[in-house]
C-alpha cells in the first residue's frame, strides 16, 4: 500500500510539473521621446501618423523603426533607429527651412562669383540658383578688378529674388605728391 501511495504522489507530481507551462513576461516594448526645433512638428512611424506632435513621449514595440517629422515650411526630419527591449530612443530634430526659393543673379559684367552667407556657390553670373532655404542671407558678387557687391536679402517662399547689378571700376587712390618747399 505504502508503494501505490508513494507511487501516485510521484505521478501527480510528475503531472503537476510536467502540466506547468514556465512562461518568462516577454516585454517587447520600448520608449521614444521626441522633441524638435522648432516645436510642434506630426510624428509619423514606419509610415502611419501617430496622431501626436513634438514634443511626445511614445510607447512603442522594440525593434528597427522608421521616424519622420512633419512641420509646414520645414523639409521633413527622417530617422531610422533600432531600440531594445525596455529601451529608451531619444530624437532631437533640428528641422530646417524648407527649401523652395530661387535667386536670380545678373551682372555687368557677367562671370562675378557668387556667396551665399561666406561660402561660395559654384556659380557665376548670370546663373538661377534654386533651392535657397527661407530667411536672411548675405550675397556677395565678386569679379576681379571690379568692386565687390554685397546684398542683405530676405528669401521668402515662393517669390524669387532678382538681382541685377552693373559692376563697378575701384576708384584709383589719389596721387600724393611729395611737395617740398624751398
Amino acid at each position: 500500500m505504502k508503494k501505490i501511495i508513494v507511487f501516485s504522489l510521484l505521478a501527480m507530481s510528475f503531472l503537476l510539473f510536467v502540466g506547468c507551462e514556465v512562461t518568462t513576461e516577454s516585454d517587447d516594448s520600448a520608449t521614444l521621446i521626441v522633441d524638435s526645433a522648432p516645436m510642434g512638428a506630426a510624428i509619423f512611424l514606419d509610415g502611419s501618423s501617430t496622431g501626436v506632435v513634438t514634443p511626445a513621449t511614445l510607447e512603442i514595440d522594440s525593434g528597427t523603426h522608421q521616424l519622420r517629422l512633419e512641420l509646414a515650411g520645414y523639409e521633413d526630419y527622417n530617422e531610422t533607429f533600432t531600440v531594445e527591449d525596455d529601451g529608451v530612443y531619444t530624437v532631437l530634430a533640428l528641422m530646417d527651412l524648407a527649401i523652395n526659393s530661387t535667386l536670380n543673379v545678373t551682372t555687368s559684367p557677367a562671370g562675378a562669383s557668387i556667396y551665399i552667407d561666406g561660402a561660395y556657390t559654384g556659380y557665376t553670373s548670370p546663373a538661377v540658383i534654386q533651392g535657397i532655404t527661407l530667411g536672411y542671407h548675405y550675397i556677395r558678387i565678386y569679379y576681379p578688378g571690379y568692386n565687390e557687391v554685397t546684398y542683405y536679402v530676405l528669401i521668402q517662399e515662393n517669390v524669387p529674388f532678382n538681382i541685377i547689378e552693373v559692376l563697378n571700376y575701384p576708384v584709383p587712390p589719389y596721387p600724393v605728391f611729395d611737395i617740398t618747399y624751398p
